[in-house]
């Protein structure tokens, strides 16, 4: 990949794990569209199904060796825009607080961002670690558990506050491991 190159273009992207994290694209606009039309409960099983994907897609990267820079890329980005898109719909159905979206939103920008700058400029990769996983894994359960807030009240709530956290706490990981590797690679 040549320097300032977000994508290998020589890489051959057409694999199972790219396929899947391109249909999870497709499926953050068939959730919006679901969710929108008042049928929240297909909306929840495509949220589901995406979240699945994302395991499914990581898995089969790792296990046959088909870790592409595009997936490295949009795996994350499929995975911001489905939260993100959940996240945004409950807050305006009102089961999710106003700041706590903001919150996350916040913090997804700058790791967007500041993500594609480095990647840009040092030609570098941050990749998820165990705390962003973790955050990964609270975020769906407490979107799934307040697509069903009728029977998970209050406790839907304390898994988003939880979520955020271990977001949180992500981001602050990546820009410690960022700076460190940065360090590293001048060395």
């Amino acid at each position: 990949m040549k320097k300032g190159s977000l994508i290998d273009r020589s890489e051959n992207i057409w694999n199972v794990p790219n396929l899947l994290t391109m249909l999870r694209m497709v499926g953050v606009a068939v959730f919006i569209a679901l969710f929108a039309a008042g049928k929240t409960t297909a909306a929840m099983v495509v949220f589901i199904l995406a979240a699945c994907t994302d395991a499914l897609d990581g898995y089969i990267a790792r296990k046959y060796h088909l870790i592409t820079s595009f997936g490295k890329l949009m795996d994350p980005l499929a995975d911001k825009l489905m939260t993100l898109s959940a996240l945004v719909c409950l807050t305006v159905k009102g089961l999710v607080p106003v700041w706590l979206l903001a919150i996350v939103g916040a913090k997804e920008c700058f790791m967007v961002i500041g993500g594609f700058l480095v990647l840009r400029k040092k030609n570098m990769v941050v990749q998820a670690d165990y705390i962003g996983k973790a955050a990964t894994v609270t975020f769906i359960a407490a979107i799934v558990a307040t697509f069903l807030h009728e029977y998970t009240a209050p406790w839907d709530f304390a898994l988003q506050c939880g979520a955020v956290t271990l977001a949180i706490a992500a981001m602050i990981f990546y820009v410690i491991d960022t700076i460190r590797k940065i360090h590293v690679k001048k060395a």
